[in-house]
């Protein structure tokens, strides 16, 4: 058997020690990086890597709508896992948005009942098989899923 040996990671803060332990600074450093995952998500996979307008008022609603689109693609992210008890992966949920997306829309643009069930099964069935998590006994063993990644309903 082969002794893993210990890692380290060595952080440099300016909150003080008197009201912070490191325990507490490396989770909230975990945190911070799902923040930054959350806004890559939104210029990767939103377009929202640069305006093609300076009015400052609808640079700003496009950041909105960006993380309203966000959260919704998270919220079925979350109702997938659930429904069908499996770990999704909200980057692939990300990147394969171009594919199950529009039928939602257009079912809702079109006042669609009927379509608009059909679309969002065949986003559940496409996610399901398409964006399971690669890894989540790891993921699970190394604590990604501690951080406000796991859905709250």
């Amino acid at each position: 058997m082969v002794k893993k040996e210990k890692q380290y990671t060595f952080l440099v803060t300016n909150l003080s020690i008197d009201e912070f332990t490191a325990t507490e600074i490396g989770k909230l450093y975990r945190l911070r990086w799902q923040v930054e995952l959350l806004f890559k998500e939104c210029k990767s996979y939103n377009n929202l890597r640069g305006f093609q307008t300076s009015n400052a008022t609808l640079q700003e609603a496009l950041i909105y709508v960006s993380l309203i689109v966000t959260t919704l693609k998270r919220f079925l992210t979350g109702c997938i896992e659930k429904i069908f008890k499996t770990e999704m992966s909200t980057m692939t949920v990300a990147k394969t948005t171009g594919v199950w997306w529009i039928g939602i829309l257009t079912a809702i643009i079109r006042k669609h009942r009927k379509g608009l069930l059909n679309a969002v099964n065949g986003a559940f069935d496409f996610l399901r098989k398409n964006a399971a998590r690669a890894h989540p006994k790891r993921d699970r063993k190394t604590g990604v899923f501690q951080y406000g990644v796991e859905p709250n309903f």
